[in-house]
């Protein structure tokens, strides 16, 4: 399956990959079966693409609280942000960019694309961070209300 145009426009864009006047791709391309780089020029620019993005495709990735116990009485820590670990096959840190955040129970605690986690009302839920090829972490927060 090849990539998008949209997709090798962006590979392009990053240098890694250009087309000559004959359609020709030349580019560090990875060979799954082996786990080495190879040089090589190859007619189909998109199956080119679609091997240098999985070269940035995530390989771990954990997420974990600063605080997993949120409290929404006075005075209160309604926050938390959360933290990702992890490394892409070119051995690059994953960001927030790379995940989708999702929370078990948006009647406890909601998430924003940056990891900020919010504190709704009393129970627990779980935040789950998932990268584009499926990896996946969770974190458990507690909320409660002291007064």
């Amino acid at each position: 399956m090849g990539a998008t145009p949209t997709q090798v426009q962006a590979v392009m864009d990053l240098g890694l990959l250009s087309i000559d006047g004959t359609d020709t791709a030349e580019t560090a391309a990875f060979n799954a079966s082996y786990g080495e780089f190879y040089q090589g020029e190859v007619n189909d620019p998109y199956q080119v693409a679609a091997a240098v993005a999985k070269l940035v495709e995530p390989v771990s990735m954990t997420l974990a609280a600063t605080d997993a116990a949120l409290d929404i009485g006075a005075g209160s820590k309604l926050v938390d942000q959360l933290v990702v670990t992890g490394v892409d096959f070119s051995g690059a840190s994953l960001t927030f960019a790379n995940l989708t955040l999702v929370s078990s129970d948006t009647g406890v605690v909601t998430v924003d694309m940056a990891g900020l986690v919010t504190a709704v009302a009393d129970g627990s839920a779980n935040i789950i961070g998932t990268t584009v090829n499926g990896i996946s972490s969770s974190v458990d927060y507690t909320v409660e209300t002291t007064v």
